[in-house]
């Protein structure tokens, strides 16, 4: 309960930060969250989540970046090294 509010106030109070070429592990993260579903908009909101931020307001995707900057698919912690592997450009949390 208390844990959790405060989590949320300090959240709330904090601003907006952009994050350009998102990275995890090192590698830029990859458009998707899991391997083939749940991207875009929740792979952008876990990167979030990890940076201590509650959601993702706006990002832009890398498309078919994979075989010269592999991203890392956070949900699974897999790598994608392939041509048609999208990241992101930026990710906005808040």
């Amino acid at each position: 309960g208390a844990a959790l509010a405060l989590s949320a106030q300090s959240a709330s109070a904090t601003e907006a930060q952009t994050f350009y070429e998102p990275a995890h592990d090192g590698y830029r993260i990859d458009a998707c969250l899991n391997w083939g579903a749940d991207c875009y908009q929740p792979a952008a909101d876990a990167f979030c989540r990890s940076k201590g931020f509650t959601q993702a307001i706006r990002f832009r995707i890398a498309k078919d970046i994979g075989a010269t900057h592999p991203t890392m698919v956070m949900g699974e912690g897999k790598l994608c090294d392939m041509p048609h592997c999208d990241g992101f450009e930026f990710i906005k949390c808040e």
